[in-house]
């Protein structure tokens, strides 16, 4: 159950640094938006499989950290 709550998280996660890729000369502010509305995309549909606050709470902090440490890898790399 939880594989799949953190695979469809990585896919969504996964959506939004391609709109941040597609997308370089958007502000820093419409960026921010954005992130909130994939945490809340991120935090509905999860809700939705586990029901349960303090298990989604965990994966979706783990998900997110995730997500950040491969995007600061990636712009170290490239």
């Amino acid at each position: 159950m939880y594989g799949r709550v953190i695979f469809i998280q990585g896919l969504i996660w996964l959506g939004y640094y391609m709109i941040i890729y597609f997308s370089p000369h958007d502000h820093v502010d419409y960026k921010i938006v954005l992130f909130l509305v994939f945490l809340y995309l991120n935090w509905t549909v999860s809700f939705q499989l586990l029901k349960r606050e303090k298990e989604l709470l965990i994966l979706l902090f783990i998900t997110t950290s995730g997500s950040f440490i491969m995007d600061i890898l990636l712009i170290a790399i490239g």
